[in-house]
């Protein structure tokens, strides 16, 4: 289950997303409590909102700073830590996430690739368990 954080209300999440487990999503910078004491920045905190476009995907245990949109059709692979936004079309990952390829790439890496599997209307574990016995012993 994702982590709202505690401003939820500065999150927007597009159509057909997909937010796989344990995602924190920021929308301030907590950090702020180190000076705010001091007089010349008294009351100073930091904020920012987290947009997702439509169509996107964001893999398990990622963290999402706060001010950071992600473009429609992107991806962000799982355990990333997104500092900037991600332009639509792209997927980026890492610590911290940085771009690795358009949509366009990734959809031809997947289909060409060791794994990929079509099931459709076909019973998806009878599938992948006669796939892997059979392609990858």
């Amino acid at each position: 289950m994702p982590n709202w954080g505690s401003e939820p209300y500065l999150i927007s999440i597009g159509n057909h997303v997909t937010i796989s487990c344990d995602v924190i999503f920021l929308t301030h910078d907590g950090a702020t409590w180190c000076f705010r004491e001091r007089e010349e920045y008294k009351g100073v905190n930091k904020y920012g909102r987290v947009c997702i476009g439509d169509n996107c995907f964001i893999g398990c245990r990622s963290t999402i700073m706060p001010g950071i949109t992600m473009g429609d059709n992107s991806v962000l692979g799982a355990h990333s830590l997104l500092t900037k936004s991600i332009p639509a079309g792209e997927v980026w990952a890492g610590v911290p996430a940085h771009y690795l390829m358009t949509i366009d790439e990734y959809a031809r890496k997947c289909k060409n690739g060791k794994g990929h599997v079509k099931y459709e209307n076909e019973n998806k574990r009878e599938t992948l368990i006669r796939y892997f016995n059979t392609n990858l012993k």
